[in-house]
């Protein structure tokens, strides 16, 4: 567990010293809050998640930049452990070269198929405008979505 911590501490101080760098300067850094909505009831939905994955879209199109990724811990666990997916499900890095526009970031949190068919029941997203050489902190607050959640094969 030492080594871990001592990796994520080594990861957190090459970021902030890669933004002094001049060669840096043209990434955005993203860190990404992400929680659950008080819309989401403990007693049912909050218990049926099963899995979270997240995108990255360019929020002009909704076209997707970054291929679905599951949503993890630092120890590379899923954050949204089956019946027991917590409401702060912690903060997600991201970085783009890209040099302007909008990102958007879609988090989709699918149920377990025990009660009801497999799918998604709860989803989320927050913008963030591309600022090169900042760091830009947003939260994603997810809420319950019910029959209104978004396909995300489309994106």
């Amino acid at each position: 567990m030492t080594g871990l911590w001592r990796s994520a501490c080594l990861v957190g101080l090459t970021a902030a010293l890669a933004l002094s760098t001049s060669g840096c300067s043209n990434y955005t850094y993203f860190n990404v809050d992400i929680k659950l909505d008080d819309s989401v009831d403990f007693n049912t939905t909050q218990k049926e998640i099963g899995y979270c994955s997240v995108f990255v879209l360019d929020a002009a199109t909704d076209k997707r930049i970054e291929e679905k990724m599951p949503l993890t811990t630092t120890e590379g666990s899923s954050a949204c452990p089956p019946g027991l997916t917590g409401r702060d499900l912690g903060v997600m890095n991201y970085s783009t070269a890209k040099s302007s526009g909008t990102l958007r970031f879609f988090v989709d949190m699918t149920n377990q198929g025990v009660k009801v068919s497999f799918g998604s029941i709860v989803q989320g997203s927050v913008d963030g405008a591309v600022k090169p050489g900042e760091i830009i902190s947003l939260v994603l607050s997810a809420e319950a979505c019910g029959t209104s959640c978004k396909d995300t094969s489309a994106f």
